[in-house]
């Protein structure tokens, strides 16, 4: 019986905190995409209810806050370049894909020479 517990509205206890966690999730996708140049600035991340627009631009720029790509900032010229490329544009802003280089670290003793 504590599961089923229903509020005022009749809506389940689960449903609420799930619909909280997604407005959160939300509003945290817009953050990051303003940090990153790709919305505008007159939105309040805090306080932004989703909508339309809002959740199309999420959906266009889902690879660059998943990390797959990231935001780069070219000029006219080269915009024209990655647009005929198939690279999505915004503004002065293309979105690159990630490019995964392989780091080794080396050991002390290698570093010396040794």
């Amino acid at each position: 019986m504590a599961q089923n517990k229903y509020n005022v509205k009749g809506t389940l206890k689960q449903d609420l905190t799930a619909a909280r966690a997604e407005l959160k999730q939300f509003r945290h996708d817009v953050s990051i995409l303003k940090k990153r140049g790709l919305l505008d600035k007159k939105y309040d991340a805090r306080s932004v209810n989703p909508t339309k627009y809002l959740k199309s631009v999420i959906k266009q720029f889902g690879n660059v806050l998943s990390g797959q790509a990231q935001s780069v900032k070219v000029n006219k010229s080269n915009k024209q370049y990655y647009g005929a490329k198939g690279y999505q544009t915004k503004g002065n802003l293309t979105n690159a894909p990630m490019q995964r280089q392989k780091v080794s670290v080396l050991k002390r003793r290698d570093r010396e020479g040794r």
